[in-house]
């Protein structure tokens, strides 16, 4: 006969409940694991749209508004002047680019001679058309600016586009970046190929402001003191 020892009750090991709970939250952490992989990363996040700036001008989001196509002749003007290596983004909103760069180590032109500033006027007069601007276009540039960089590494032209004599002043900009050989190393900007204008300004400033005083029952005697910073005194 053999004997049998059991343990009391009170002394055994009861199963450990949190071990099954863990085991449970593992389980149902991998079936949703599961559930979120098979779904494709397009539909669990849809990022927001942003500015086109795209390298392809074939590549148009029209969720940004990008209606207009850069023509046949200006992308090979562009090809001509950047080459297959040079960086390029679109302004879909004028058909033209909005940044054209150089490859690491390269420059978009030879060397010009003159200062910086007539260096970026000879390069804007021979290759307008591979920035959308013809040539009567590019002689209607105001240049704005002309600064170097610290260094004096490179230095950046500024223009901007005139119409009908008047300068832009939201969009119409354009700058050009030389390297300290005056070589082009990058343009960018947000150039229109379009310069018509519509309708011509038939009032001159002081007409201007003498209508705007009859509509609300001013008589405005003005005598023109001069101009500052773009803006007519009277």
């Amino acid at each position: 006969m053999h004997a049998t020892s059991r343990l009391p009750r009170h002394a055994r090991r009861p199963r450990p409940r949190r071990l099954r709970l863990v085991a449970a939250g593992l389980s149902a952490a991998a079936l949703a694991w599961t559930t979120v992989a098979g779904v494709p990363p397009t539909a669990a996040v849809t990022p927001s749209p942003g500015p086109s700036t795209s390298t392809d001008p074939e590549q148009v989001d029209s969720r940004t508004g990008a209606l207009v196509q850069p023509s046949t002749e200006l992308r090979s003007a562009l090809a001509s002047l950047a080459g297959s290596d040079a960086a390029i983004t679109w302004d879909h909103r004028f058909g033209t680019p909005r940044s054209v760069r150089a490859a690491a180590g390269q420059t978009l032109t030879p060397s010009y001679p003159g200062t910086p500033g007539q260096a970026a006027r000879t390069f804007l007069a021979e290759h307008g058309d591979a920035l959308g601007l013809s040539s009567s276009m590019v002689d209607a540039l105001e240049q704005t600016g002309n600064h170097a960089l610290p260094g004096e590494v490179a230095t950046v032209v500024s223009y901007v586009q005139t119409f009908g004599g008047v300068q832009t002043t939201q969009g119409g900009s354009l700058s050009v970046v030389l390297d300290r050989d005056n070589r082009v190393v990058s343009v960018v900007g947000a150039i229109t190929p379009d310069n018509s204008t519509l309708g011509a300004f038939d009032l001159t400033a002081g007409d201007a402001l003498r209508k705007a005083g009859d509509s609300v029952g001013l008589d405005l005697s003005l005598s023109k003191l001069g101009a500052t910073a773009g803006f007519t005194e009277f």
